[in-house]
């Protein structure tokens, strides 16, 4: 099945630039989780194996400590990753993790809500919470594509970004795409309602430029990543990012 395998040495060369050793991860972990403590043969054995955590929890944990994107845990080139996301929220998302990982903390958090994600599920769990940022297509004007400008304020790569939509006066949220920027500028769009349509562009300024619909009725979106980030709304047209529909 997709998103089985690790990707181990991404991993590794993350380990060893945060914490020098294995042996500091897991103290570090200790650190920070308390009770939730990871043995380093435990560590060892999905470095070895490629087989991820045994839960949701640990797989996000180790995500937050190392400063990766759950979805950069594991093993794929962008295409491939776009073509085994389904349309589905459940589907698009949890395609990235292990089967067995598809717990009820994951809907939780992830799955469709008023609240997405789910911040205070995430702390519960004794993890950070992760950056949003709302905008809106208030109807005025209909039919368009407006570009949003995304700008990372930290200096780790990768970061991803995940658009989520909600129509107004609906208050339930749903994602339909991500967005992941690279170490050298390479920027990867991944449209989840498209059969997991992917492109790609190289940034060399730092920013972001991608197009999402503003359709025929008013619409809440929001951007939501682990890293913190800026957004802002620009009048530009010629952007190769694009949602399509």
């Amino acid at each position: 099945m997709f998103g089985e395998h690790l990707d181990t040495t991404t991993i590794k060369d993350r380990i060893n630039h945060r914490f020098g050793s294995v042996r500091r991860l897991a103290d570090a972990w200790t650190i920070q989780f308390g009770e939730d403590t990871v043995t380093t043969d435990a560590i060892y054995y999905w470095l070895r194996t490629g087989k991820p955590p045994g839960s949701f929890v640990q797989l996000m944990r180790l995500s937050q400590l190392l400063g990766l994107d759950p979805t950069c845990l594991f093993k794929s080139n962008p295409q491939l990753k776009a073509a085994h996301i389904d349309k589905l929220l459940r589907a698009a998302i949890t395609k990235v993790f292990h089967v067995s990982l598809l717990s009820d903390d994951f809907f939780d958090v992830f799955g469709p809500q008023s609240m997405w994600p789910n911040n205070p599920k995430l702390q519960a769990l004794g993890l950070d919470r992760w950056y949003a940022r709302d905008f809106r297509h208030d109807g005025s004007r209909l039919n368009y594509y407006q570009t949003v400008e995304l700008k990372p304020t930290t200096t780790e790569r990768p970061v991803v970004w995940y658009f989520a939509y909600c129509p107004i006066p609906s208050d339930v949220w749903r994602v339909y795409g991500s967005v992941q920027t690279d170490a050298n500028g390479t920027t990867s769009l991944n449209n989840f309602y498209k059969s997991g349509l992917f492109t790609s562009h190289r940034f060399s300024d730092g920013t972001i430029d991608v197009s999402t619909l503003f359709g025929g009725s008013a619409c809440d979106f929001r951007v939501v990543s682990m890293h913190p980030f800026s957004l802002q709304l620009v009048d530009r047209d010629e952007v190769e990012l694009r949602f399509l529909v």
